[in-house]
């Protein structure tokens, strides 16, 4: 058998993203002794950067386009060797049973239906039958590229996410135990064989618990008092701070998330809806049935994504004829003060709610509930979602004072220690946002040279067993 020497790079990265990540891999590469790297995408500005010229001399270097056969190269034949199976595939995607299906299946599955419903118009509850045959040929084609890829020795994949076809793509790899890194919210993390994990997860319990032990609590106290105040690590918290109409009469909140985004970095098979949208129109349905008012908080950030969530939102309440449900796009951390229930898929919105004395429902896992699951409900069945919604329990709903520094000691972990973008100089970039995609690449060239030590030192820590990327922060932790 030939030595796995090539590290593979995959195209999906922001130029900004790119810039930074290869010198940690470079001195991945260079502890790992690899001496051939493959780009899927040449970026011209990243490539003829000095730094990164200068590394680049280190190493073989290929592009893709340059060793992928002719049939994978022509779209044309590309679809007539694909479009048959895509035409077969489609009959059997359905959102039920999703649970059921095996591992690389489960992967494909929800990669499909995250790209199409990412290629669909704004309101879309299900995908047309064409955008759908659509994304079925998109993953199809990523993993024939990936299956031609493992003939080429490939020690390493770095991918630019975990999600759409990306996540068809890595799982190739996976099944076949190559080391596959992905890139999120300024962290680099690195995928287990079997078994999903988030830049933020940490289901690496070693690793999580030595940082938690480390941390002092006055620095946690007083990064939450900051961020109350709209001054934290965290660009959706801070943007939320700046549209400041408070609403103190909110009692009960669904905390929504942009719909078009892929919540599936990290797939939990044990979660009851199939995505966003499910969730959504199954808890109108119950809250139909409440005599309460119930508001739905919109993303912060949906409009700089690229969607506008009120057009599902508002097509399911009108189709559900759902009359006690008020939808608000402004407010922040402060609207907590007086909430008794909080609802939301898995974001951050759980962290800030412990952090306000409020246990709230969840319906995926997350860094809080695989750290402790006392401090969410995470509902196993429909009917136990149904009974904690209408329950009229204030007292259930609250969380023991000892038990509230969890959270903020999860939230500083997630905005101070997993994500190096303050290190890196970085701005928060979403794919409606070309200018600013500039902006953050000058931004973070700038300190470049003062962050080469610190980004090869995190390329060595990986190449010894690090499953995560620490900020500046968090490396004198574990030190």
């Amino acid at each position: 058998m030939k030595k796995r020497e090539t590290l593979f790079i995959e195209g999906g990265f922001f130029s900004s993203q790119l810039l930074w990540s290869l010198i940690i891999f470079f001195e991945y590469s260079r502890k790992k002794k690899i001496k051939n790297i493959i780009f899927e995408k040449k970026d011209v500005r990243v490539l003829k950067n000095q730094i990164i010229l200068k590394e680049l001399k280190k190493f073989n270097i290929q592009f893709l386009e340059d060793i992928l056969p002719f049939y994978l190269v022509n779209r044309f034949i590309m679809y007539i060797i694909l479009l048959p199976k895509c035409i077969f595939l489609s009959f059997f995607f359905s959102k039920k049973k999703f649970d059921k299906k095996n591992w690389e299946k489960y992967q494909f599955h929800h990669s499909v239906f995250d790209t199409a419903l990412s290629l669909s118009k704004d309101g879309t509850l299900f995908p047309k039958y064409k955008i759908l045959l659509k994304s079925i040929f998109l993953n199809l084609k990523k993993k024939t590229i990936a299956k031609f890829l493992l003939k080429k020795n490939i020690h390493t994949i770095f991918s630019s996410h975990n999600v759409y076809s990306v996540k068809s793509f890595n799982s190739v790899f996976r099944k076949k135990n190559i080391n596959v890194y992905c890139h999120a919210a300024g962290n680099i993390y690195k995928l287990p064989k079997d078994k999903d994990e988030s830049w933020n997860n940490l289901n690496n319990k070693k690793l999580r618990n030595r940082l938690l032990k480390k941390l002092r609590l006055i620095n946690v106290e007083t990064y939450w008092k900051k961020k109350f105040l709209g001054k934290g690590d965290y660009f959706d918290s801070n943007l939320a701070f700046k549209k400041k109409k408070i609403f103190h009469n909110i009692k009960n909140l669904v905390m929504l998330h942009i719909f078009r985004d892929s919540p599936f970095i990290s797939l939990d098979k044990k979660r009851i809806f199939f995505d966003y949208i499910d969730w959504i129109n199954y808890t109108i349905k119950i809250l139909k049935q409440s005599q309460e008012t119930w508001f739905f908080k919109i993303h912060p950030n949906a409009k700089q994504w690229g969607e506008n969530s009120n057009l599902i939102v508002n097509r399911l309440i009108k189709d559900n004829n759902a009359k006690n449900i008020k939808i608000i796009s402004d407010g922040n951390i402060k609207n907590m003060i007086n909430l008794k229930k909080v609802v939301t898929y898995s974001g951050s919105a759980s962290y800030e709610a412990v952090s306000m004395g409020i246990k709230p429902i969840i319906i995926s896992s997350n860094s809080l509930f695989n750290y402790d699951k006392n401090l969410t409900f995470k509902p196993k069945n429909l009917k136990e979602y149904k009974q904690l919604i209408l329950l009229n329990n204030d007292k259930k709903f609250r969380v023991e004072k000892n038990k509230i520094i969890n959270a903020k000691k999860m939230i500083f972990l997630n905005e101070k220690i997993m994500t190096l973008k303050k290190n890196l100089n970085s701005i928060s970039i979403y794919r409606n946002e070309k200018n600013k995609k500039i902006l953050d690449y000058r931004l973070i060239n700038k300190s470049i040279k003062n962050n080469l030590r610190f980004l090869k030192r995190l390329g060595s820590l990986l190449s010894n067993g690090l499953t995560h990327t620490l900020s500046k922060e968090g490396i004198k932790l574990i030190n």
